[in-house]
């Protein structure tokens, strides 16, 4: 409390938190996608109302690969323009170089407009839930992490920006590593948002 109380005043931004509370056993199920996605999107109508200057939606909220998913991108945009606030939310992303394609973990900022204004791709990945370490080691680990996947971690820290300020997005249990969270903040980043999927098992 003291330290915070150090902080000097800045400017003010109303930013609406959506928990959907999806149960962690039917997240991924394509069956209730749908119905998931309504629930974001009602929640989402329903912040917007109180004027928010940032949706924040969590970590897995769209349980598709949203560069994939042309109907869902559409729906995506037709959102933000309604609500009037940028949107932050999480989805599986797939990044190819040098005819290699990596699956990544990602938070996506879609501006007023809805369009793609950035992305993060999560930086610090967790071992043996999003990759398996020292995989030749730990072969029998392997089916472990069959059903989340194999992911790659992000290089770098990008910071986003919405009309009052720039942050830096850390997915889940990134926020508890602080060489991380500085280096958003050397990058410029004014305020930091995490997104995460807390939820029962």
């Amino acid at each position: 409390m003291f330290r915070l109380e150090q902080h000097p005043a800045g400017a003010t931004l109303n930013i609406a938190v959506v928990q959907g509370n999806v149960p962690q056993d039917i997240k991924w199920d394509r069956r209730f996608r749908e119905e998931t996605f309504r629930n974001h999107e009602d929640l989402t109508r329903a912040a917007a109302i109180g004027g928010a200057d940032l949706i924040v939606w969590s970590e897995s909220a769209t349980a598709f690969v949203y560069q994939r998913e042309p109907a869902y991108q559409q729906r995506l945009t037709a959102l933000v323009r309604e609500s009037g606030a940028p949107l932050l939310f999480g989805s599986p992303a797939f990044m190819s170089a040098s005819g290699k394609s990596s699956l990544r973990n990602r938070a996506y900022l879609l501006s007023v407009g809805g369009q793609v204004a950035g992305w993060q791709d999560k930086q610090q990945l967790v071992p043996f839930g999003e990759f398996v370490p020292f995989k030749r080691l730990l072969f029998f680990a392997r089916p472990l992490v069959q059903a989340v996947g194999s992911f790659e971690s992000g290089e770098r820290p990008e910071v986003l920006t919405v009309p009052k300020g720039r942050f830096g997005a850390l997915v889940c249990y990134e926020v508890i590593f602080p060489a991380l969270v500085r280096r958003f903040a050397r990058e410029g980043a004014e305020f930091l948002v995490n997104i995460t999927n807390d939820a029962l098992v």
